[in-house]
């Protein structure tokens, strides 16, 4: 082969490597080219190895043709996954590539005399690749009216001209102009159209879909010619809402906003979508008249969020990963202020609203707190005394109660309720619907608590916090049998929706009183603002009662050292409890309440730090379990660990020493020089040590 001829093949095949193309041809193509790099030019060489290319290539179409997956695309390709689009695009590029191979190898003037044409190969490739272009540069046929053209696997409509008054989509005249295009055709023969075509009617014949608006965040702006807006995506079933019919999934990960201020006659904002799918990027170009774009330029601030306000519409897109929505912008607004509107619109007190509360203020305690019960998270039934702790533990939180003796655990705690679980965030999430509170549930470590609501409400000055802390079972606070056969089973009522609710539970009302969810955050807000008085009667009625209930308890030295505190506490709680009941004064229920509030709060904490410092014992001990001695140094080391957890002091385990060496439970010995003590035990130092331990805490 003259050297003319290996330049003339080299650069073909060169050209072919940069293309899709199959494994096995790929291979081939490598190969040939190797050979000529390493000079080896024989024609008979090369004409054997573009033989294999050529079976290669036709081995390739054959099993590509009569697949399973380009059957399901000629027959309906509207019933493709997005995967087998996925795959179909690169089936597509690959027959390209074995189409520019094929011709450039059977078609050269000066390439080795071995290769024929195949008409019937050379046909089924030229029928793949058309019909496969679908996927890739789409189709377009137009009346003058309409647009239409295919992407992907579905049917894109573009109207030609802007009407300047509403109207809608002739979808029978595009049933015949579709019917009339594709009948029968090479490329599409069996396109089938749906029954009934879902275009929407909108402003104009050019906007396809109804109005949407779509929730963004500003990530940064810039001046409008060098740097474009950047807006993330609050959520990605806003984008969803805008595509006429499904394309492959795509992960969104921002959206950006870009000012065209060199446009002469429509200024225009272009939103896009960026993200990855099929490893195809998707973009969808959003467009604002010149008036928006420009206060959008004016008003758009970094770190805030706006809601985009707009109506669809198809934009043509010619790149193979690339699909192009339109968005008319016809406003946006600070979802800051959107949100303010819609609160004050939605929380203000009417006449309506007043007469309910003045019919409500005017019930016995015991009912008030009943429909409150009932009302407030409806769907679980007050049905154990657990329940209906934890609620009031709510509701008085929400209008304004504070902090109550917390013993040993620290003060950023304000209610506990003992025996409650994870089930309790049911009830947490009802408070964050009628309260400006935000719910957060945590588990704290170290077996601290094993569910937390933090209830945090905003306020001008900053936030302060809120907890409830709900406990693990105590058996010494409440019985485990009680806890785990009724503690916030959600009952399944006979109703379903909170209207069921209504009509079956106002019957039994004094004056049909219901609290809706709106209406009960309305009464939340008007409740914080009640301020009931506390009698002097009442303060020695609360003092009695508290001083009672602790001593039950056996809680003497407690009264003594805590007295100011639990009262101040009490006080606080039935102050709250009033205010939620709506009374002009606090009712001996009330301080009831708030009593067994204060009390059980702190013996639920108490017993609660009690067993925390006992597994952090038993922890301790277990360590040593198995052991027959341990040097003196570690032994300190890892008792100073556990000290400073449980507030010990290292003469603690000193005393517990010197009195066990007495009892010949253990000793101390050197092992030599610059080896230090180590301490060796004998049966039944473990165990006194865990009784010593325990019995120090309190």
């Amino acid at each position: 082969m003259s050297a003319e001829t290996a330049v003339q093949l080299k650069k073909i095949l060169e050209a072919a490597i940069d293309d899709d193309l199959p494994n096995r041809v790929s291979k081939e193509v490598k190969g040939i080219l190797e050979d000529i790099e390493r000079g080896k030019i024989k024609e008979r060489n090369i004409a054997v190895r573009l033989a294999l290319i050529y079976g290669a290539l036709k081995n390739y179409i054959e099993i590509s043709s009569t697949s399973q997956l380009l059957k399901k695309f000629r027959d309906d390709p509207t019933t493709l996954t997005p995967e087998e689009v996925g795959a179909l695009r690169r089936i597509y590029n690959e027959v390209t590539g074995v189409w520019k191979l094929y011709n450039g190898i059977t078609d050269g003037e000066r390439l080795p005399n071995t290769l024929r044409k195949d008409i019937k190969l050379e046909e089924d490739i030229d029928d793949m690749r058309k019909t496969l272009s679908f996927l890739a540069d789409g189709y377009e046929i137009s009346n003058g009216e309409y647009k239409l053209f295919v992407e992907g696997n579905y049917i894109i409509i573009q109207p030609q001209q802007v009407f300047q008054r509403t109207r809608g989509i002739d979808t029978e005249e595009l049933k015949r102009l579709l019917e009339a295009t594709f009948p029968g055709a090479v490329l599409l023969p069996k396109l089938r159209l749906p029954d009934e075509w879902q275009v929407l009617e909108g402003l104009s014949a050019e906007h396809l879909h109804k109005p949407v608006k779509i929730k963004v965040k500003v990530l940064g702006v810039g001046e409008l010619r060098a740097r474009p807006y950047r807006f993330k995506l609050h959520s990605r079933e806003f984008v969803r809402q805008l595509l006429p019919e499904p394309l492959p999934d795509v992960n969104i990960d921002r959206l950006k906003l870009q000012y065209n201020p060199e446009n002469r006659f429509v200024d225009t904002i272009k939103l896009k979508v960026i993200g990855t799918g099929d490893g195809a990027r998707k973009s969808f170009t959003a467009v604002a008249d010149g008036e928006t774009a420009r206060k959008m330029a004016r008003e758009v601030e970094e770190g805030k969020e706006y809601i985009l306000e707009g109506i669809p519409h198809i934009v043509e897109s010619r790149s193979l990963y690339e699909a192009t929505l339109g968005l008319y912008v016809t406003g946006f607004i600070s979802v800051s202020k959107e949100k303010e509107k819609r609160q004050k619109k939605e929380e203000e007190i009417t006449d309506d609203d007043m007469g309910f509360f003045e019919q409500f203020r005017k019930l016995t305690g015991e009912e008030k707190l009943d429909i409150l019960l009932h009302d407030f998270a409806w769907r679980i039934e007050p049905a154990t005394d657990m329940i209906k702790k934890t609620k009031i533990a709510m509701l008085i939180l929400a209008v304004g109660a504070t902090r109550v003796p917390n013993g040993a655990v620290r003060r950023s705690i304000n209610i506990l309720v003992a025996g409650a679980d994870w089930k309790s965030r049911e009830i947490a999430n009802e408070l964050d619907k009628i309260a400006d509170v935000q719910v957060e549930e945590t588990i704290e470590s170290g077996g601290n608590a094993k569910g937390k609501v933090v209830l945090t409400k905003s306020g001008e000055s900053g936030e302060t916090n809120f907890d409830i802390v709900l406990t693990p079972t105590l058996d010494d606070v409440i019985s485990t049998e009680e806890v785990v056969s009724d503690f916030f089973e959600l009952v399944e009522l006979d109703f379903t929706t909170f209207e069921d609710y209504r009509q079956e539970v106002s019957c039994t009302r004094p004056n049909g009183l219901v609290f809706d969810m709106q209406r009960l955050k309305k009464f939340v807000r008007y409740a914080r603002n009640i301020r009931p008085s506390f009698p002097r009667e009442k303060r020695q009625y609360l003092a009695r009662k508290l001083a009672e209930r602790l001593m039950e308890d056996g809680m003497d030295r407690e009264v003594k050292e805590n007295a100011a505190d639990f009262v101040r506490a009490a006080v606080r709680l039935s102050t709250a409890l009033a205010r939620l009941l709506l009374e002009d004064e606090v009712t001996e229920m009330d301080i009831d309440t708030a009593v067994e509030f204060v009390v059980d709060s702190y013996i639920a904490q108490r017993s609660f730090a009690r067993k925390r410092k006992e597994k952090l014992i038993e922890e301790f001990v277990k360590r040593l379990e198995g052991r027959g001695s341990i040097s003196r140094e570690k032994f300190e080391l890892m008792w100073g660990e556990t000290a400073k957890q449980l507030g010990f002091g290292f003469e603690v385990i000193e005393e517990f020493l010197a009195e066990a060496k007495r009892n010949d439970l253990v000793r101390e010995k050197s092992k030599g020089r610059g080896r230090g003590k180590f301490v060796y035990f004998k049966d039944g130092f473990i165990e006194e040590l865990r009784q010593y331990l325990i019995s120090r805490v309190e």
